[in-house]
């Protein structure tokens, strides 16, 4: 059964390693439409699900998860324009990683604790995975065309950390807060919009508090199910059963601060930021997305939190670096590539100690 259960890991990675590869050129300016967009196309991934599970019970519990999933990835944004996405990616990674595997390890928040074979081997892994993480971000892309683009445009250019290097839990990219040049006209001017009146020491607070909010909800977005699962059927059942409603609960919030925005937008006497090109490319994000939340369900009733949250927090990571190097060429430079070399040195060990700890 914990074979299977890798098979989903596996899936995972590859997923959420990918699932922003079809929006490498797409301008996507704050970000708001293509998360509703994404957000539709991974609820439609759940239907097959539905059918393929025999319209298993709808437990309410359940929508809680994707409600914190939807809430911290549009908490993501804040955090990148106060603090960077260098920091912000370290600052919810790693709290989503921390608080994922410590739900199941220590049976947080009400759940039954997940036992494994070797609790000193899989607590060591995930201590060394993190300090792998802190390498892996040191990391720098070269967007030349993004780069180009924005000096045509009189921009100042952000080079990115990395699209996929967000991991699993975040629907948004750097390209996300810098790529409206609407946006980026009215910083390079002077004009920061609603954070105007913020100090430099309030903006780093405000995006640090984001960041931990933002990577406690990913880490706990399984929780909710779980505890269905663990309270209701003393732990022994599919965690596919859940994953109509927790997909249910990303929709339906996703439409509520979609609706919020656009009245913000329309108070303030402003358009929405709507691209038309954003449809296709949001669309296989979303369904790329939706697959590997749909297998990291599959692997949790498998492997258990303690095991699935180290591998599927850090492996996107090599993936999107693997699209870096190969398709984009974004990632180039003898630095880099020691970056690299000594974040898979430290990483890709330290996720088997975790993985054979089960």
């Amino acid at each position: 059964m914990s074979g299977i259960g890798f098979v989903g890991v596996l899936i995972s990675v590859l997923g959420f390693g990918s699932n922003f590869v079809p929006l490498k050129r797409i301008e996507i300016g704050d970000g708001v439409f293509f998360q509703f967009i994404m957000c539709n196309a991974i609820f439609m991934t759940s239907i097959p699900v539905l059918l393929i599970q025999n319209f298993p019970k709808m437990h309410g519990l359940a929508m809680l998860g994707g409600f914190l999933w939807c809430t911290g990835n549009m908490l993501c944004p804040i955090a990148i324009r106060f603090i960077g996405m260098g920091l912000g990616l370290l600052v919810w990674g790693c709290v989503s990683m921390i608080m994922g595997w410590a739900s199941g390890r220590f049976g947080l928040f009400g759940l039954k604790k997940q036992e494994v074979s070797d609790p000193l081997m899989n607590t060591v892994g995930m201590v060394v995975a993190i300090l792998g993480l802190l390498v892996f971000l040191q990391v720098k892309t070269n967007d030349l065309d993004g780069k180009a683009a924005a000096q045509d445009h009189g921009e100042v250019f952000h080079p990115l950390v990395g699209d996929s290097e967000s991991g699993p839990g975040v629907a948004v990219t750097d390209a996300t807060l810098f790529s409206d040049r609407k946006l980026a006209q009215k910083r390079a001017s002077g004009d920061r919009d609603d954070d105007v009146q913020l100090s430099p020491n309030t903006k780093r607070v405000v995006g640090l508090v984001c960041a931990v909010v933002a990577g406690i909800f990913f880490g706990c977005n399984f929780d909710p199910a779980q505890y269905v699962i663990d309270h209701e059927y003393d732990g022994d059942d599919d965690p596919l059963n859940y994953v109509f409603a927790h997909f249910t609960g990303i929709l339906v919030t996703s439409w509520g601060y979609t609706m919020l925005y656009c009245l913000y937008k329309a108070y303030k006497g402003q358009r929405p930021f709507i691209p038309h090109d954003v449809m296709v490319p949001g669309t296989i994000s979303g369904v790329l997305w939706g697959i590997a939340q749909v297998f990291w369900f599959f692997a949790n009733g498998s492997l258990g939190f303690a095991v699935t949250f180290p591998i599927i927090s850090c492996g996107p990571g090599f993936i999107g670096s693997l699209w870096g190097i190969f398709l984009f060429k974004e990632i180039s430079g003898t630095r880099n590539f020691a970056l690299l070399g000594l974040a898979a040195v430290i990483m890709i060990p330290a996720l088997v100690v975790v993985g054979l700890s089960k």
